[in-house]
């Protein structure tokens, strides 16, 4: 006799086997399903919060560029300015010397002397 007889065959009972499967199926799928979408919601903060990252860490390096390059320009200005201030100085100083010319001095010291010699020979 073969084993699946109509005799040991219920239909009933496959249905009801299965139908007792179903139920904790879904059951069991259900919290999967959330899980996988908190995985989802998780996943996006994440990718969220590396944007927000990037373009934090993007404006600190612009900002400090920014302030990198006011610094350079502010000490070529002090530079220029202090510059200009020794080249001034120079030239005054140059500019005094020039104007009273050692060997003008002399020359004139000389002559005064001359004079002065003169003088005395003739009175």
């Amino acid at each position: 006799s073969s084993h699946f007889g109509s005799s040991h065959f219920d239909p009933s009972s496959s249905h009801r086997l299965l139908a007792s499967f179903v139920p904790r199926a879904r059951t069991a799928a259900a919290p999967s399903l959330t899980m996988s979408g908190k995985s989802q919601e998780l996943i996006q903060q994440l990718l969220q919060a590396e944007k927000e990252a990037e373009a934090l860490i993007a404006t600190a390096k612009k900002n400090r560029l920014a302030k990198l390059k006011q610094a350079k320009d502010k000490a070529e200005e002090d530079l220029k300015a202090f510059r200009e201030e020794q080249e001034h100085k120079f030239q005054k100083e140059m500019g005094a010397k020039a104007a009273s010319d050692p060997s003008a001095e002399l020359k004139g010291a000389t002559e005064e002397e001359i004079r002065l010699v003169k003088q005395d020979y003739e009175t």
